[in-house]
């Protein structure tokens, strides 16, 4: 489970997105405000390796400020 990348490569690394035949995700984080995104961030620091996926029902985020 861990890892030498930064939480920051290994959210760049996920933004490459799996095409849908391939997409398998170890964790899956409902809600993309802070507390999701807190905890998708913690995982990472946490040295885990696993994909993750953070959904959410919301297309933009404008003036967010959760």
């Amino acid at each position: 489970m861990s890892s030498t990348k930064s939480p920051r490569a290994k959210c760049d690394a996920a933004r490459r997105r799996p095409s849908r035949s391939d997409a398998t995700y170890s964790h899956m984080i409902f809600c993309a405000g802070c507390a999701g995104l807190s905890l998708a961030w913690n995982l990472l620091e946490l040295g885990f390796d696993e994909p993750i996926l953070v959904v959410d029902r919301r297309r933009r985020f404008e003036n967010d400020r959760t």
